[in-house]
């Protein structure tokens, strides 16, 4: 079209001068205009394209996208939002979102809202839905207020496996404590390299030693300074050639008291062969070193007042061999003492 006007305008030759500028003028007003609509229309072609792309990923997304106003109230959502409440579209429209949370979350909701549309920054909440099944459902919300003010674009993600994961994570974690509480049986582990230390409640309470005092030196200062060199030498040897290990030593403390410790120390080292972490569990035996003690000197006690008796006697298994005598059996009936 634009070159048959062009060609027009060669051909008009019997026309004058004023007229041929007239022509001309509106020849090139029409070629203008049929520019600007082609480009208009490439422009609606596009954006109805970007629309389209726009659209399927709205509809589409594995996140639920909500519209919510000032008081909360639905204004739109897509097909992910609408299977997360439940419900179909048209029915959530209009409808409060506060309704499909949990009773004790909706005050988490009500706070969020208002900061969001306060503060015109993306704000997060964590919330449970209320379900008619038993199944509870966490979700995640991120929301910002749009430019009009007047409304906010919020994204909800389904959070419920990890915050499953979350929470038998938790109980796992509460059981072990309780365990170790029960046995007097502390865990913590060691990096070689960031000489990071990280200790149970257990271990910090078996070594009297506050939270922020989980550190290589504090742990150190505990050890009996008769023991510290073995201690040492052993965590070293382990961390230098991977091994694992078993050793008894004592805890001193600045009142003067003392403890017992049984500690079993696992390295886990890399496909290298280079120790990464050092795990260990260090159980509270005082108890057992006072029994051990106490029938020691049980055993000695007995041992003397058997040896005092001036009667010979002997001690014969089922097999008639010897397994204790005193110490005049020996001088008594020297035959029948010695060893077979």
């Amino acid at each position: 079209m634009l070159e048959r006007d062009r060609a027009a305008l060669k051909d008009d030759g019997d026309v004058g001068d004023d007229g041929v500028t007239k022509r001309q003028n509106i020849s090139a007003e029409q070629i203008a205009l049929e520019l600007k609509v082609e480009e208009l229309s490439r422009s609606l072609e596009n954006l109805e394209e970007s629309r389209n792309q726009y659209a399927f990923l709205y509809d589409f997304a594995p996140v639920g996208y909500f519209t919510f106003d000032r008081e909360g109230e639905i204004r739109a959502v897509n097909p992910t939002g609408e299977r997360l409440l439940g419900i179909d579209r048209e029915l959530l429209i209009g409808q409060n979102f506060s309704s499909f949370v949990a009773a004790s979350d909706r005050h988490i909701f009500v706070d969020f809202i208002d900061k969001v549309f306060t503060g015109q920054q993306k704000e997060t909440c964590r919330l449970r839905l209320s379900q008619l099944d038993p199944r509870q459902l966490f979700v995640r919300i991120e929301a910002l207020v749009t430019e009009s003010g007047l409304e906010c674009l919020a994204i909800l993600l389904d959070i419920t496996e990890k915050q499953r994961a979350v929470r038998a994570l938790s109980e796992s974690e509460d059981n072990l404590a309780k365990a170790q509480a029960m046995t007097h049986v502390g865990s913590w582990s060691f990096d070689p390299v960031s000489e990071e230390v990280k200790a149970s409640a257990e271990l910090l309470h078996i070594m009297r030693l506050l939270p922020e005092e989980a550190t290589q030196e504090d742990f150190a200062r505990v050890v009996h300074p008769e023991d510290q060199d073995n201690v040492i030498g052993n965590l070293r040897q382990s961390i230098d050639h991977g091994k694992s290990y078993e050793i008894e030593h004592r805890l001193k403390f600045i009142d003067g008291s003392l403890r017992w410790v049984h500690s079993i120390v696992e390295p886990a080292v890399n496909a290298a062969g280079k120790v990464i972490k050092v795990y260990g569990t260090t159980q509270d035996i005082t108890l057992r070193k006072e029994a051990e003690v106490e029938l020691r000197n049980k055993t000695n006690e007995l041992q003397a007042i058997f040896d005092s008796i001036g009667d010979g006697i002997t001690v014969y298994d089922h097999d008639g061999s010897i397994q204790h005598h005193n110490l005049i059996s020996p001088q008594l009936f020297p035959l029948e003492t010695l060893p077979s």
